[in-house]
């Protein structure tokens, strides 16, 4: 059975330690911040390592896990620069290992559905406009990895390429840490992001996409998922799928089996520099 260890990076993010599925085991490994020699050791009971978290460190976690010899995952971005991403994919394809970069807010409850809807023709996605709240205190690191996050599903929900954006920082002092991207689709759909900090370690997340003759509402991780079609008042319940991560690691398994490269990297490069050059006059 395949073992993985999960590093995880942030503490709102909840692991099932038990998880089993498909032939393979999630363990949760100890913090890296208790010191590096510990981590190496339970690493050495590990086939593959995923790590997650908006945290600059997991780039650093990334390369030693595969210069031992295990195969990563590691959530979009996998580093602050481009040049970062592109030397773990030189060491895995060095050392024949498998790499993976999923976002992991694509794969959120709701989301492929809300893709579906704006691609399917039959009501002309115009606007779409993302809140998130980042758990915790203002982080320069933090923000523009969940930028990056957010800059990337924007393109996957409306599928189109941004040519435009611009962004603005709340003038206000009780939103300080407020910061929103205004952004233009190839497509011609608008995108508006709102991030801020939430007071609470928790962070929030939904959407609202307006179409021609509907508008659609959405939170990803309420308990209890439901799209509002705001024209005629009518729902679409979605069922309750599994977590995000433990998805990201089924496809990861798969990945290994078949040594392949699930990532789109390219685009990832791209939103990657976009994602700097926002940052740099925000």
């Amino acid at each position: 059975m395949l073992t993985i260890g999960l590093i995880i990076l942030e503490d709102d993010i909840r692991v099932d330690q038990s998880t089993i599925a498909n032939g393979w085991k999630a363990i949760e490994l100890p913090s890296p911040a208790r010191g590096l020699s510990q981590l190496k050791a339970r690493l050495k009971k590990t086939e593959a390592v995923a790590i997650v978290g908006a945290d600059a460190r997991k780039t650093r976690y990334a390369r030693k896990a595969l210069a031992l010899g295990k195969h990563v995952l590691i959530d979009f971005p996998a580093g602050r620069t481009w040049n970062e991403v592109a030397h773990l994919k030189e060491l895995s394809a060095n050392n024949g290992l498998c790499f993976c970069s999923p976002n992991l807010l694509t794969l959120e409850t709701g989301m492929s559905e809300l893709r579906q809807m704006a691609g399917d023709g039959s009501s002309k996605l115009l606007s779409l406009t993302v809140s998130y709240g980042i758990g915790g205190r203002p982080n320069q690191t933090q923000y523009s990895m969940k930028l990056a996050q957010l800059l990337d599903l924007t393109e996957w929900v409306v599928g189109s390429k941004h040519v435009n954006a611009r962004q603005e920082r709340s003038g206000t002092a009780s939103s300080v840490n407020a910061r929103v991207v205004l952004l233009s689709h190839e497509n011609g759909v608008k995108t508006m992001l709102n991030i801020h900090y939430a007071p609470s370690r928790n962070p929030s997340l939904w959407i609202d996409g307006v179409f021609e003759n509907s508008m659609v509402y959405l939170n990803p991780w309420a308990q209890t998922i439901k799209l509002q079609f705001l024209s005629d008042h009518s729902q679409k319940e979605i069922s309750w799928a599994v977590s995000s991560l433990r998805r990201a690691i089924e496809d990861f398994e798969m990945a290994i089996d078949k040594r392949s490269e699930p990532s789109d990297f390219d685009d990832q490069s791209r939103v990657i520099e976009l994602t700097r050059k926002l940052t740099q006059v925000g």
